[in-house]
């Protein structure tokens, strides 16, 4: 369809701006927009959402709506798409998480990362069967195995990019976790 409208992008919709005052439009069946946030946060920028003229980069953008909506009109495309774009909310915590572990990551910040109330991420994350402090660890000890098989320092240089205060603290987590401390960890990678 084509509208005459001077409405802005709208995040419901998939909109194709071709000039200033006219869009391509096609509205999003219940559950669809879940699907298509990762693909339009990935590819949009603030030059598509606003008023200018076609360029390269536009028409990058037009052809990936023009790809997706084949697989909205086909039986069991959007199952099929759906399927091989979305991210889980664990997926989406863990990677808030590893992109800055010195920070102390609390419930609510990460919630609100992701436009949710806590209650909204708990229960989610219960959907899923596995609770925000693991994730937390997880990203932590993923990270900490990671730089050690780097050598990117010291067990206390490691347990500080890892988030950790202490490394007598981050050491005991460690061996928990991994049934081997991080010191005898890095010994076997030596080897």
């Amino acid at each position: 369809k084509v509208f005459y409208s001077t409405r802005n992008y709208n995040d419901r919709e998939l909109s194709l701006k071709t000039k200033p005052k006219y869009f391509f439009h096609a509205d999003l069946l219940p559950g669809m927009s879940d699907t298509f946030d990762s693909i339009l946060h990935g590819v949009a920028c603030p030059r598509v959402c606003s008023n200018v003229s076609i360029d390269d980069h536009d028409y990058s953008y037009f052809s990936l709506m023009y790809l997706i909506s084949a697989f909205v009109r086909k039986p069991g495309g959007f199952d099929f798409l759906e399927r091989a774009i979305k991210i889980t909310t664990k997926e989406k915590v863990y990677n808030i998480i590893i992109s800055d572990l010195t920070r102390k990551w609390s419930q609510a910040e990460v919630a609100g990362k992701l436009f949710m109330s806590v209650s909204s991420l708990k229960r989610k994350l219960a959907a899923e069967e596995v609770s925000f402090s693991k994730i937390y660890l997880d990203a932590r000890m993923n990270q900490a195995i990671k730089l050690l098989r780097m050598g990117a320092g010291n067990i206390s240089q490691v347990a500080t990019m890892c988030g950790y205060d202490t490394p007598s603290y981050f050491i005991a987590i460690f061996k928990r976790h991994f049934k081997i401390t991080p010191l005898s960890f890095m010994r076997t990678m030596n080897h």
